[in-house]
């Protein structure tokens, strides 16, 4: 999403002057994490309180889909590994999904993702529901809860961290919630990240990035919804505001195992929203 909204949402809220001057530099920049992170900047100390208190674990690296398809990629030479986006829907929002490579995940790829798993289940000892997100901090609003992909509740400061290309295995920008419980965490990169970066940050053998575009708002991103009208002139003439594109997004499920459910873009369950 643009920067418009960012300074929209600053007027409403209660920042610190030094905090002022650091969304208008990051205004530009405009994709999902930066306004929703703008949202919560009165209050991010609660946010910071909590984390104080996790256990603490090393960085994971590496080392040396369910969705409804309703596009397609374009294959590269037989071998290759596929770079052009699938167009996916849920609900109103389009999505765009790097295909996996179809390559076998390497033993270290595996050995990552068990970690990741390991620090989703650190937050769900934490953050079981929706209030105990609230009560450290955490905020949603409306254009964060997708269809299919669960409620989105997101760290004020991990998310401008993330916005920024900071990426810290062990503090995901976002807690994505499936009615009041606690279904998952999700990282979140900038738009222009490239391909390499995203298989070195979350390989691709196993991840399916995703980000959404074409995103038409109307309303507030505190009490607004998304519909579907995918260009700027469409979503205009329906009083609403265009968000071209968001930045990459990977989630991590709890209890699944290594494969495609704990990776997948939708909830690898029956959603309860």
């Amino acid at each position: 999403m643009n920067g418009h909204i960012v300074s929209e949402i600053v007027v409403s809220e209660r920042t610190s002057r030094p905090r002022r001057r650091l969304v208008g530099a990051l205004a530009t920049v405009g994709v999902t994490s930066l306004i929703v992170s703008s949202l919560a900047m009165d209050r991010p100390a609660r946010v910071n309180a909590a984390y104080a208190t996790q256990p603490t674990a090393a960085t994971p690296t590496m080392g040396a889909m369910p969705g409804m398809a309703m596009g397609t990629s374009t294959p590269g030479p037989t071998g290759s590994t596929p770079t052009v986006p699938m167009t996916m829907y849920d609900g109103a929002y389009r999505m765009e999904m790097l295909p996996l490579t179809g390559n076998a995940p390497t033993a270290a790829e595996r050995a990552y993702a068990v970690r990741l798993a390991a620090v989703a289940a650190r937050f769900a000892a934490r953050f079981s529901t929706t209030a105990a997100a609230r009560a450290a901090g955490y905020r949603t609003y409306g254009v964060l809860d997708v269809p299919g992909q669960g409620d989105h509740y997101f760290d004020p400061i991990a998310s401008i961290e993330a916005e920024m290309g900071g990426f810290d295995a062990n503090r995901p920008p976002f807690l994505v919630y499936n009615g009041a419980r606690l279904a998952g965490i999700m990282y979140y990169v900038p738009a222009n990240t490239s391909l390499a970066r995203l298989n070195r940050l979350m390989p691709r053998s196993l991840v399916p990035w995703h980000k959404h575009v074409d995103t038409c708002v109307v309303g507030s991103a505190r009490a607004g919804h998304v519909i579907a009208a995918y260009t700027s002139a469409a979503c205009t003439a329906r009083g609403g505001r265009f968000y071209p594109s968001t930045g990459w997004m990977a989630h991590v499920w709890l209890g699944q195992p290594v494969g495609p459910t704990l990776f997948s873009m939708d909830l690898p369950g029956p959603s309860t929203r």
